[in-house]
C-alpha cells in the first residue's frame, strides 16, 4: 500500500491560565492507502484532538501532517474547506444531521456544496443510501430513524464527494452492542469494497481490533503501542 498519510512530531497545546496544556505531545506515524486504521485510549488521550487536525478543523501547534503530499499546517482557510470537502469524510457520534430535511437532502448537502447538479446529487444520493441499506428510508426525516439508521445517514453523507480517507469519530457511542457490530461491519464492508482509507477513533479495543488492518493506542497525548495483529 502507498502512504496517503504523514504526521512527523506533530503536537496540539491549549493556553490554561499560564500553563500550555499538550492534548498531543510529539506523534510520528502513517497511514496507508486502503488502510483501516482505528485510535484507541481513555477519554482525555487525544484521539478526537487527532482526527480534528487529520479533517482540517484545528492546527497543529507544532509538527507537520501531509496529506496526499499537502502540508496542511500551511494550508489557507479556503484550503482547508476544500481539503473537508473532497479529501476527507467525517462521521461523527452525535450523527449531525440535519432534523428538518430527509436522508436524501441529508446526504445531498455535501455534493450541494461542492456545485454538483441537484439530478445528479439525488441520484448519487439514492446510490450511496441503497449501499448502506437505507434505500427505503431516503424520505424519512432524522426523528423517524432509529440510532442505527441516522448513523448510516451520516456514513452515506461523508461519502458524498468521493473522498479519500473517512475519518469516524466514536460512531458507535450513542449505539446499542447490536446496533454497534452492524455499523462496524459496514465500515469494514466499506473498506474493502470501496478500497476506502478508514480512521477510526473508539474507546472499544475489543471491537477496533475486530475491523482493523492496525491499531494506535494513545495515552497522555502519544502513541504507546501499535498493534498490528487484529482481526
Amino acid at each position: 500500500m502507498t502512504e496517503i498519510v504523514r504526521a512527523l512530531d506533530i503536537r496540539k497545546s491549549y493556553r490554561r491560565g499560564t500553563k500550555n496544556i499538550f492534548a498531543l505531545n510529539g506523534l510520528s506515524f502513517d497511514i496507508r492507502a486502503g488502510e483501516f486504521l482505528s485510535i484507541v485510549g481513555r477519554s482525555g488521550s487525544g484521539k478526537s484532538t487527532l482526527l480534528n487536525l487529520l479533517g482540517g478543523l484545528d492546527r497543529v501547534s507544532e509538527g507537520s501532517i501531509r496529506i496526499k503530499d499537502k502540508e496542511l499546517s500551511t494550508m489557507s482557510r479556503h484550503e482547508l474547506a476544500l481539503h473537508r470537502r473532497f479529501t476527507v469524510g467525517m462521521v461523527f457520534q452525535s450523527f449531525n444531521l440535519l432534523p428538518s430535511r430527509d436522508a436524501i437532502d441529508n446526504v445531498s448537502m455535501p455534493m450541494a456544496f461542492a456545485g454538483r447538479p441537484r439530478r445528479e446529487r439525488k441520484q448519487r444520493a439514492r446510490e450511496l443510501l441503497d449501499r448502506v441499506g437505507l434505500a427505503e428510508r431516503a424520505d424519512h426525516r432524522p426523528d423517524e430513524l432509529s440510532g442505527g439508521e441516522a448513523q448510516r445517514v451520516a456514513i452515506a453523507r461523508a461519502l458524498a464527494n468521493d473522498p479519500e480517507i473517512l475519518l469516524a469519530d466514536e460512531p458507535t457511542g450513542n449505539l446499542d452492542s447490536t446496533t454497534s457490530e452492524e455499523i462496524m461491519a459496514l465500515l469494514l464492508q466499506l473498506n474493502r469494497e470501496l478500497d476506502s482509507t478508514i480512521v477510526m477513533v473508539s474507546h472499544d479495543e475489543a471491537m477496533a481490533r475486530k475491523v482493523s488492518d492496525r491499531v494506535l493506542r494513545l495515552h497522555d497525548g502519544q502513541i504507546t503501542e501499535e498493534i498490528t495483529d487484529t482481526r
